[in-house]
């Protein structure tokens, strides 16, 4: 090939590359340059609002008795804490749910709280008799308010025998699952052969 054709070439591609480069610019100056979010949502029109153990409205507590009784007949004092970590619009309410065969001796099942400061702990007391180790039972708390038109709440469990729970014998389930799990490998000697 001769100078003059190579020359042309290169001549040829700089053209090209400079209108290429001028065109783009310019249909990308008068195109919409909106950015297209995913599935075409408009950013901060939907954000949701984040909801955590540490972002909650409400956190709800049920302290363990020091002991829970071993028959129905004996009375227990069950200890709730509710608080409030959020600013809210309406009365704090909570509710206590009490299984059959549990009753409530003191203390109120229902109600609701005005005025609960930020930061603060509302404590309640039940006095029952029923709740014991006899039976796997279960007595929860509810709390909850209105805030921003929404209605945020929590709850608590408490279980008169907590060592039949999941999370209490999923450990156990685990260690055993793993154990069945483990196949031996075998093992060869220094010439080789496989012991069996």
């Amino acid at each position: 090939m001769s100078i003059k054709n190579n020359a042309l070439i290169v001549a040829t591609c700089v053209i090209g590359v400079g209108l290429g480069y001028s065109v783009s610019s310019l249909w990308s100056a008068t195109t919409n340059k909106t950015p297209r979010n995913p599935s075409s949502a408009v950013m901060g029109k939907l954000q949701p609002l984040k909801i955590g153990k540490h972002l909650a409205v409400i956190t709800t507590e049920i302290v363990p008795p020091a002991e829970i009784p071993e028959t129905a007949d004996q009375e227990t004092e069950i200890i709730g804490r509710i608080t409030l970590q959020q600013g809210i619009d309406s009365d704090l309410e909570y509710e206590w749910n009490l299984p059959s065969g549990v009753t409530l001796i003191e203390g109120t099942l229902s109600d609701g709280l005005a005025e609960v400061p930020v930061g603060q702990t509302v404590q309640l007391r039940l006095n029952v008799t029923g709740f014991s180790k006899e039976y796997q039972q279960v007595i929860s708390l509810q709390a909850h308010a209105i805030k921003g038109g929404m209605r945020f709440g929590n709850s608590a469990l408490l279980t008169s025998r907590p060592e039949d729970t999941l999370e209490s014998i999923a450990p156990q389930l685990k260690e055993e699952a793993e154990k069945q799990l483990i196949i031996p490998l075998p093992v060869r000697d220094a010439s080789g052969e496989q012991d069996l």
